[in-house]
């Protein structure tokens, strides 16, 4: 009797983020709402890759593959943690936060003000995910 193995997960990657959820983030009133005092750049990063959402007074203006100078922070976390936290039947991020799955590089501070954004962002992303 030969083991079975199970297939590995797809490991998300946010490359379909700038064709995808870009334009799903940038209408949503709730995301300008929460970002309105924000001017500047949150990362992405999955594994290595980082990906950039550019900000002017709480509007998503653009996402950049790759870093970009100034950015405020980075939410980074492993490619089957992102999996996870898109594929869940809510938005758990917070939690995976607490477990030290997900950690934050740059401005804890910024980051700390502008959770609820985050949030959003993470709900937005687990809406347009193919």
């Amino acid at each position: 009797m030969s083991e079975r193995t199970a297939a590995p997960a797809p490991v998300i990657d946010f490359t379909w983020l700038a064709e995808t959820a870009r334009p799903r983030l940038a209408a949503d009133p709730e995301i300008r709402r929460a970002g309105r005092t924000f001017s500047g750049v949150i990362g992405l990063g999955v594994d290595a890759r980082t990906f950039a959402l550019v900000f002017h007074a709480g509007d998503l203006i653009s996402v950049e593959r790759g870093s970009l100078r100034g950015v405020a922070f980075t939410v980074r976390a492993a490619g089957p943690v992102w999996q996870a936290i898109l594929a869940e039947p809510r938005n758990l991020f917070l939690r995976h936060f607490h477990a030290g799955e997900v950690g934050v590089e740059g401005d804890l501070i910024e980051f700390l003000r502008l959770t609820e954004l985050v949030l959003l962002i993470v709900d937005g992303l687990r809406a347009a995910r193919p």
